[in-house]
């Protein structure tokens, strides 16, 4: 995980974009390590699905949120949530949470 981290600090660092999206956005945190998808909620929450694991989550979505600056997307949280949790019918209160931060604060 930590090698995952590294990876996205330096994915931050040389993220600039001439056509800064929350579509590219989406697409960045799609390409993620660790992430198996992702869904950006009309409140501005940046949903990150992973394979459970242990790892930090909480200080992955704080990189998350660093990397997701660039892209002027109205990003205003970042939530890893397990995908095994994800079911056809169920919400997004019924996702297992594995680490979540606030992005702009």
């Amino acid at each position: 995980m930590r090698s995952a981290v590294l990876v996205l600090l330096l994915l931050a660092w040389g993220a600039g974009s001439a056509q800064a999206t929350p579509d590219s956005a989406l697409a960045k945190a799609k390409t993620l390590p660790d992430v198996v998808d992702a869904r950006l909620d009309e409140r501005g929450t940046l949903w990150l699905m992973v394979k459970n694991q242990d790892a930090n989550w909480d200080k992955y979505a704080a990189v998350t949120c660093k990397l997701m600056q660039p892209h002027h997307a109205r990003i205003f949280a970042v939530r890893v949530v397990d995908f095994t949790s994800i079911g056809r019918f169920r919400t997004s209160e019924d996702w297992k949470q594995l680490g979540a931060a606030k992005c702009g604060s």
